[in-house]
């Protein structure tokens, strides 16, 4: 009987380590099936063409001797870029997002920002990505 008894214990300990195992093992294949498809899919993603609308803050710097109410001037443009994957996400979300700095000449009063200048110092700021417009406001018109 006590043959029967440690045979039994160690075909149930035996079951027990395989299934376990077994069970350990499909957890693995399941994992790595899962990344490595979740990781292909991002690459297919990144390689399509997107159109993205990006806000740029920007600060006007005017002569000492001219001075103009700060609430009557842009605090940002919204610049439209258009670019695969991978470049449109360092631009949107990169450590090194772009910042202008406009400086105004002239007339204080009538002064308005230029969106072909700043289209001309946002370019070296976002190599990779085309600007495809530059806007003064929150609303697309």
């Amino acid at each position: 009987m006590a043959v029967l008894r440690g045979f039994l214990g160690f075909l149930v300990r035996m079951l027990h380590y395989k299934l376990t195992h077994v069970q350990e093992e499909r957890w693995r294949v399941l994992a790595t099936c899962l990344l490595l498809s979740a990781g292909l899919w991002v690459l297919r993603q990144m390689n399509k063409t997107y159109t993205q609308t990006l806000r740029v803050p920007i600060t006007v710097a005017f002569d000492a001797r001219n001075s103009i109410s700060a609430a009557s001037q842009p605090k940002a443009v919204f610049v439209r870029l258009k670019s695969r994957g991978w470049p449109m996400a360092l631009a949107l979300y990169g450590p090194e997002r772009p910042r202008l700095l406009l400086r105004a000449n002239g007339g204080v009063e009538n002064w308005s920002p230029d969106t072909s200048q700043i289209r001309t110092l946002l370019q070296p700021k976002l190599p990779m990505v085309a600007i495809e417009r530059v806007w003064l406001g929150g609303i697309d018109n």
